[in-house]
């Protein structure tokens, strides 16, 4: 018989933001739900590798380093090997940002990066725990109801809301590890929104709650049908996709007027509800999925320039017919990520918020037989330079819409990401 190639383990932390952390500069006073750290480890060979996945927003350069050393004084996982893929779950807290300096920042951050690194040790400790012999296998499925595309076009031009007739991508991309006895190890799940049901809503007393939201609800669903099983939802295509309900939305009425309703904390009965839908989706799939030792797994960076452009701030976007979308001549780098298990799966990482049609693109021209698109993605701490904003398609452009608006790219961005990592997937297969 010949020898097993594959060896799997998983784990995951609750983030436990302590009660000194509130009320944080961005209002949040309450916990709903705890986020966390999930990871899942992979050896092939003599090489190990680690997909490692948290349910917050963004931790900058500094936070990821934080993390990455301490994954690797925990499971001896170099940093180039680890796929660190930060959800941007819109309400977790962010870190007080690295321009921002003083004792205050100094000590919010201590606190924040100490519950952050706490669960991702955790997380670490099961997983190296419980390594063992395993299989792998990927398939798509289809959550037709839980992601909608959201660009409304409005009196005053484009904007964010429920933009049904636009493109989303329902596809579910589910990769199972298994046991050699078929017990399921970890389950990862890559789906086109971004985890934002309750994005900027506030309870009846003007309360702003901590939440995983979709993202936390789904995968707690799937944890909850498989014994001894991690699940780890992870962003794709979040750049126009989002949850098909919202608790504070964008309405738009006659003659393209817009205004915001809030549900207040009413909406988390929609985190419950589109949870469980996707998480059934993912459940369904992942036991029709067959299974396989892989021989060789693959952590790979790429590097691809854009032309940039001037960065807006947020509160200076609003709906318009006219806005210089021109660059400056500067240059941005993005390092693309890539993990390949085997000749079949790849998980792809990219730095930047990419729109559906792009994403499709991607798998579409893939040289793998799978292929998961994932945002907010890097290998290791190779980030590149100038990188973290949307990246929409042309014809984004052309509407003056929020991605083109907010987007440090010029036009044309996308369709170079699209091209480069078309040719990129191939070489490193053929490899």
């Amino acid at each position: 018989m010949s020898e097993h190639n594959l060896y799997v383990g998983a784990g995951k932390g609750e983030i436990l933001f302590p009660e000194e952390m509130f009320p944080t500069a961005e209002g949040y006073n309450k916990i709903h739900d705890n986020p966390h750290a999930r990871i899942v480890l992979m050896k092939s060979g003599e090489e190990w590798y680690a997909f490692a996945h948290l349910e917050l927003n963004n931790i900058f350069e500094t936070g990821t380093a934080q993390v990455l050393k301490a994954i690797h004084q925990e499971t001896g996982v170099v940093e180039d090997h680890v796929f660190f893929h930060c959800l941007h779950v819109l309400e977790t807290p962010h870190p007080e940002p690295p321009m921002k300096k003083g004792p205050d920042a100094e000590r919010y951050n201590g606190i924040f990066f100490g519950a952050v690194e706490q669960a991702m040790r955790e997380a670490c400790r099961q997983a190296v725990n419980n390594v063992r012999p395993a299989r792998v296998g990927a398939d798509y499925a289809v959550c037709a109801t839980c992601n909608t595309n959201r660009n409304i076009l409005t009196e005053n031009g484009w904007w964010l809301g429920s933009g049904e007739d636009g493109l989303s991508d329902k596809a579910v991309a589910v990769v199972r590890f298994e046991t050699l006895d078929g017990k399921p190890i970890a389950i990862l799940f890559n789906y086109n929104s971004q985890s934002s049901i309750m994005d900027q809503s506030r309870g009846v007393d003007g309360s702003r709650y901590v939440t995983a939201d979709l993202a936390g609800a789904s995968a707690a669903f799937v944890e909850s049908q498989f014994e001894d099983c991690i699940a780890l939802y992870c962003t794709g295509a979040g750049g126009d996709g989002c949850p098909s309900f919202q608790a504070k939305r964008n309405v738009l009425g006659a003659g393209g007027k817009m205004w915001s309703v809030d549900l207040h904390e009413t909406g988390f009965v929609l985190v419950e509800l589109l949870g469980e839908r996707l998480g059934s989706v993912v459940v369904q799939c992942a036991e029709k999925i067959a299974c396989q030792d892989v021989a060789e797994i693959k952590a790979v960076s790429g590097s691809v320039d854009f032309e940039g452009r001037p960065r807006v701030k947020l509160h200076e976007i609003a709906p318009t017919r006219s806005f210089d979308l021109s660059g400056n001549g500067s240059t941005n780098t993005m390092e693309p990520a890539l993990l390949a298990i085997g000749k079949d799966i790849a998980l792809v990482g990219v730095l930047a918020e990419i729109c559906a049609k792009t994403e499709m693109q991607i798998k579409q021209q893939s040289a793998f037989p799978f292929t998961a698109v994932m945002t907010f993605s890097q290998m290791g701490n190779r980030a590149g330079k100038g990188m973290g904003k949307y990246m929409g398609e042309k014809d984004m452009y052309e509407k003056i819409t929020f991605q083109a608006m907010n987007s440090g790219v010029v036009a044309g961005s996308a369709e170079r990401l699209c091209d480069y990592l078309t040719d990129f997937l191939k070489q490193v297969r053929e490899s």
